[in-house]
């Protein structure tokens, strides 16, 4: 089984890159005194940018309250009550990804397909990948999604790789709940959730037990932890955050990937992150030449 994470919930968009060699970049004459005063300038911004971050996590540490417990999943009940003559207009970009017509309606449109992804009915969890699953059950989502809203067929291909992520997604988190913490068969079964009916539950603890998805998953969870540059968007998508850029552009251009990386990786006071803000801040100061 592969192990994906929500904030996979944007895993099907390509991530940013930041790594550009300066020797590519760098077009002015003088390029060794250049190359010199680009390594200083980046290694005195990215310390200040380290500082920064590690003096708001210190005070969010001193000051934070303790840990509330989460609100649980989306049902969104006002979408799936929603009638044909409600249904709302989703604008697409040129790619056939959502970009509006408010960042509200995308946001909800996102939720909605992970309330999809983790009902059974829908896509059933019995499936060992997503190129398993029946194109027909594929196309039965879409019709679905489309009784709920306006959305023209070149949003069919982002659709289904977001419920691609949100399902597998939730397969992970099944996993971490419902069988990691257990050792035997018939603990997981005792604890086994009720809003995954029995049959499917059933395969899903043979196929976890199966000694070579087990490996898979290792090797999985090993490269996991070799992802540290993540975005902090949230279910904002990166196709929403582009428009958004573009819009506040005087000139209404599409906006750098150095730009796209630099409003991705940002960082509230408030919040803790798992990752370190080091090598990010790096990056984030690299991408400053390129803008």
């Amino acid at each position: 089984m592969q192990v994906a994470s929500r904030a996979a919930n944007e895993c099907h968009e390509n991530t940013l890159v930041a790594h550009e060699s300066h020797e590519n970049t760098v077009e002015n004459e003088g390029h060794e005194n250049t190359t010199s005063s680009y390594s200083n300038d980046l290694q005195q911004g990215c310390e200040e940018l380290v500082q920064v971050e590690s003096q708001r996590t210190n005070s969010t540490a001193e000051s934070s309250a303790p840990k509330k417990k989460g609100r649980g999943p989306t049902f969104l009940p006002h979408v799936h009550n929603r009638t044909m003559d409600e249904r709302p207009v989703i604008i697409l970009n040129s790619y056939g990804q959502p970009v509006g017509p408010t960042k509200k309606l995308v946001k909800e449109y996102s939720l909605f397909l992970g309330t999809l992804a983790r009902n059974p009915e829908y896509l059933s969890l019995n499936y060992c990948d997503w190129p398993s699953v029946p194109d027909n059950a594929k196309d039965q989502v879409w019709d679905y999604v489309q009784r709920k809203y306006l959305i023209s067929c070149e949003g069919k291909r982002w659709t289904l790789e977001t419920l691609k992520e949100e399902w597998k997604g939730w397969k992970c988190r099944i996993k971490a709940k419902y069988y990691s913490p257990y050792a035997t068969y018939d603990e997981r079964w005792d604890k086994r959730p009720n809003t995954i009916p029995e049959n499917q539950f059933k395969e899903l603890l043979h196929y976890w037990d199966d000694e070579a998805t087990k490996e898979e998953s290792e090797r999985n969870i090993c490269n996991r932890q070799l992802a540290t540059d993540m975005h902090t968007m949230g279910p904002t998508s990166f196709a929403f955050m582009r428009e958004q850029l573009k819009q506040e552009d005087p000139n209404k251009e599409e906006p750098s990937k150095a730009k796209v990386y630099g409003h991705s990786r940002k960082r509230k006071p408030e919040k803790s992150y798992k990752t370190s803000f080091g090598e990010i801040a790096a990056n984030i100061v690299r991408t400053k030449f390129y803008l």
